[in-house]
């Protein structure tokens, strides 16, 4: 009985320190990538498409967590697609203004690639390129992709 008293005190302790851990961080924070070459997904599991890479040294802001995954700011190198469609282009063709609300921005141009985020109705967006139905736009406000925790190392207080 005393055995299994001190197991399970024990298992609360560590299950208490781990979980303050996380609640001691404050987000958003800069972290800088400490591993050569680092994959950026569209969502906080490896089994997540691959949006952009990220090289030694590069800083981003992390915005929070889930488990061992940092939900980051998009980079300008983060590719981002919305179907035009759901989008009123201005002149020039290089600036829209989102004509839907809650419109998911995808990590490739198709319907079936995983959502980055979703922006709302009048949200203005800068057109990078356009193709087959789609744009793809400079990184909007709002949306967000991930990276494995152990390759970033926090560099702000």
């Amino acid at each position: 009985m005393i055995k299994h008293l001190v197991f399970c005190s024990s298992v609360i302790l560590i299950l208490a320190l781990t979980v303050s851990g996380y609640a001691d961080e404050h987000f958003p924070f800069t972290a800088e990538v400490i591993k050569d070459s680092v994959n950026v997904r569209a969502g906080a599991n490896a089994n997540f498409e691959k949006v952009d890479k990220l090289s030694r040294g590069t800083r981003v802001i992390v915005l929070g967590r889930s488990y061992e995954w940092y939900k980051i700011q998009p980079l300008v190198s983060t590719r981002e697609y919305i179907r035009s469609d759901y989008l009123q282009i201005k002149a020039g063709g290089l600036a829209a203004e989102v004509s839907g609300d809650r419109v998911n921005v995808r990590a490739s141009p198709n319907s079936d690639a995983a959502a980055l985020g979703q922006v709302k109705k009048g949200t203005e967006v800068k057109i990078l390129e356009q193709a087959n139905g789609w744009c793809q736009l400079a990184p909007v406000a709002g949306t967000a992709v991930w990276v494995q925790q152990d390759f970033l190392k926090r560099v702000d207080g």
